[in-house]
């Protein structure tokens, strides 16, 4: 399953891991300031490097993280002019009952999760090979694309709910992007023996 590390700021395809029980992750969003989730020209973004890597079949999530290092310090490290990295600015929402570790982790395990860098969802279900998006009224003007193998939008609507079934041989995740351009990911559904 292909992986992806990070190189100077930009996020480049890595080495095949060794199966485990663990699950696969990789930031869509990095929010510190010199990330460079975009990519350029010479250097893919790193929702490009997720698709690669689902487009291969790979059991790949997303995650955003904002890359904290300033919390009860903050004042003072601005004070001194320097760039302060303080959090909320990446994370993910997990679907947990309990808000305990062993529910937060068994969440996480069962892909129950969507990262963002601002924008909430009221509700996500992956159910048979079909991708079921909420948007939370808080965000405001939101559009859901639905992205497939290759990184292929494959629809892409303005509303605060919307479904995609995924196609045969395929996935399908959804990205929400509310007006001022903050996002979250959904993680991927992929197609059922009966789309097949």
């Amino acid at each position: 399953m292909p992986t992806t590390r990070e190189e100077f700021g930009f996020s480049t395809p890595g080495a095949q891991p060794t199966p485990s029980t663990h699950i696969a992750a990789r930031p869509c969003a990095n929010e510190a300031s010199d990330s460079n989730n975009a990519g350029d020209a010479t250097h893919p973004s790193t929702e490009a490097l997720w698709d690669d890597a689902l487009s291969r079949g790979a059991p790949l999530y997303a995650t955003a993280t904002d890359d904290a290092h300033h919390y009860d310090d903050a004042a003072e490290a601005r004070a001194r002019g320097e760039e302060v990295f303080t959090g909320d600015r990446g994370f993910v929402m997990v679907r947990s009952r309990e808000r305990t570790l062993d529910a937060i982790r068994a969440a996480i395990e069962r892909s129950d999760f969507y990262a963002s860098n601002g924008v909430v969802l009221d509700d996500v279900q992956r159910t048979d090979g079909t991708l079921h998006v909420t948007v939370a009224p808080s965000t405001d003007s939101p559009t859901i694309a639905f992205i497939g193998r290759g990184g292929r939008e494959l629809e892409r609507i303005s509303a605060r709910t919307a479904s995609y079934r995924a196609r045969a041989d395929d996935y399908v995740r959804a990205t929400v992007t509310d007006r001022a351009g903050r996002k979250a990911w959904t993680q991927p559904v992929r197609a059922t023996r009966e789309a097949r």
